[in-house]
């Protein structure tokens, strides 16, 4: 329990280091499953969080007896505590996984139909402009088209995502590609990529940073050279890095991001 918990031996006793060190989000549930455990309601079985000194969150799944007399009075508890953070980290990749799969077989699907639909009113929007001559109404015609050209963009999203299409992967110099507005400190800046879905993955960033900030504030992007970055986890292992990197920073000064939604910032579409 010492190991697990972060706690010097001798500390306190072993309850007070289990209360002490419950996340304040799941305080009320696990004294409440205790109350429960020892008035008779049910047995003790419970998973929480727990802050370990330096702050690190571990997941803990409690078991628990209670010993009473021969009157029915609750004398003590005898339990276990497993820490259990790295099975919750697997079954939450095997979540994640299984969610995005399903997510890509409709993105394939919608974006297939999506396309179809755009041939069609590009198609129409050409053969009206061509039967409009110079009237002053092409330029309507005009729109219709660019808007099209623009709406395929999301289809290409969309078929990335369902993993149906082929990144157009280019090596690009990031700081041309970013260069207003930034601190840029990476010597070198050269990166592969697809350009479109980089610029598109900041633009969206810049986007967030400004609604965070609705009574203005501080807009900074700044990149730098790193090499195996420890921080990028499964991103790294899952593409098989193993080079150096160019860390991308985009930092505001805004209300910042509700913990509930942090887990589902990477998510493709998922918006508030």
């Amino acid at each position: 329990m010492y190991e697990i918990y972060g706690a010097s031996k001798g500390e306190n006793d072993s309850v007070s280091i289990w209360e002490n060190a419950l996340h304040p989000q799941d305080t009320q549930k696990a004294l409440q499953a205790i109350d429960d455990a020892l008035n008779g309601v049910r047995e003790y079985r419970l998973e929480f969080r727990i802050v370990r000194p330096g702050g690190e969150i571990r997941y803990i799944q409690g078991d628990g007896t209670v010993i009473r007399d021969d009157d029915g009075r609750s004398l003590r508890m005898v339990g276990t505590n497993i820490d259990i953070t790295e099975q919750k980290k697997l079954e939450e990749e095997l979540r994640q996984s299984q969610k995005m799969e399903a997510m890509g077989q409709l993105a394939g699907g919608i974006s297939h139909d999506f396309n179809n639909q755009l041939a069609s009113v590009m198609g129409f929007a050409e053969v009206l402009g061509a039967g409009l001559g110079d009237s002053p109404l092409k330029k309507y015609v005009e729109k219709i088209i660019s808007a099209v050209e623009t709406s395929s963009s999301l289809t290409k999203q969309l078929l990335t995502f369902s993993r149906k299409n082929h990144l157009s992967i280019e090596i690009i110099d990031m700081h041309q590609l970013i260069r207003d507005a930034l601190e840029l400190d990476a010597e070198k800046c050269s990166v592969q990529c697809d350009k479109s879905l980089l610029q598109n993955a900041i633009f969206n960033l810049c986007l967030n940073a400004r609604d965070a900030m609705p009574e203005g504030g501080k807009l900074t992007i700044k990149t730098e050279c790193v090499a195996q970055p420890e921080d990028a986890g499964i991103a790294t292992q899952a593409r098989n890095l193993k080079d150096s990197y160019i860390r991308i920073k985009v930092m505001d000064t805004g209300i910042g991001i509700a913990e509930e939604e942090k887990e589902k910032i990477i998510e493709p579409f998922y918006t508030t």
